[in-house]
């Protein structure tokens, strides 16, 4: 499992640009972008020809949809240290 990023773990420059990004407006039209995958991620459907294939694709998009989710956290997390 990938270990936590701690902000004291990067340079002055890329603590700036996190911080820079994250109070953009652009940063608004980023969020809005995962949302949307994210919408895209939970309208794929998971039924297959098995219940293990419906298990393993339902588990597969929900790994998805938790990873985009955990990226937008962790950057607003390292934004506000």
């Amino acid at each position: 499992m990938p270990r936590s990023v701690n902000m004291n773990d990067l340079s002055k420059l890329e603590r700036d640009q996190i911080r820079s990004i994250t109070e953009s407006n652009q940063w608004i039209s980023f969020q809005n972008f995962a949302e949307s995958i994210i919408q895209k991620f939970n309208s794929e459907s998971c039924v297959s020809e098995t219940e293990w294939e419906t298990i393993k694709k339902t588990l597969m998009k929900e790994g998805k949809v938790q990873g985009v989710q955990e990226f937008f956290q962790e950057i607003i997390k390292l934004s506000n240290e």
